[in-house]
């Protein structure tokens, strides 16, 4: 009887370190139109400086919350003249939140703003309100290295007169003192 309890144990300690992969969080990347319109910014920007913040760690067996400085590369929504971006989030080792950035990098980043009193199910870390996250593994940013579809949308949406096609599928953000957009 021993021996079966020590093998279910080695067994089941064996099937956990094979499984990982099977516990890592994946999800179906939506569709461009749909974390377009979810997205309050959209950029693309290389990773100067990764800095853990161990104070919104909820326990110690959490990863670690980061903050992640980008240049600024190319802007395509919700930013005007800014140079640089901070984002609030994890590197995604073990939860479906954050991203994996790597300083040196460029990425395609969809980022979206943390608001008072609600709560965001892609965060998993509780950042003041008003700090700024990548929405997940699902929320759209890439590797700017792979994401050639993804800027020849955004490309061709910046690109395009008003009033086009592209425009009904990823509506164009309201332009300051640019009443039409209020439809």
């Amino acid at each position: 009887m021993k021996n079966i309890f020590q093998n279910a144990v080695f067994g089941l300690f064996f099937w956990l370190l094979q499984s990982n992969a099977a516990l890592a969080c994946t999800c179906a990347i939506p569709e461009f139109g749909t974390i377009w319109n979810a997205a309050d910014a959209v950029f693309t920007g290389k990773v100067t400086t990764i800095t853990p913040v161990e104070k919104y760690r909820k326990n110690p067996l959490d990863e670690m919350p980061v903050i992640v400085e980008l240049d600024i590369t190319e802007n395509f929504k919700g930013i005007e003249k800014e140079k640089t971006f901070t984002l609030h989030t994890s590197l995604n080792e073990h939860t479906c939140t954050g991203y994996p950035f790597r300083t040196g990098e460029s990425y395609v980043v969809f980022a979206y703003q943390r608001t008072d009193g609600t709560f965001e199910r892609w965060s998993f870390y509780n950042f003041p309100s008003g700090t700024w996250d990548t929405g997940g593994l699902c929320g759209g940013t890439q590797d700017a290295g792979v994401a050639h579809d993804t800027l020849d949308l955004l490309r061709a949406r910046k690109e395009a007169p008003k009033e086009t096609l592209i425009d009904k599928l990823m509506p164009r953000p309201a332009e300051p003192g640019d009443d039409s957009a209020k439809d």
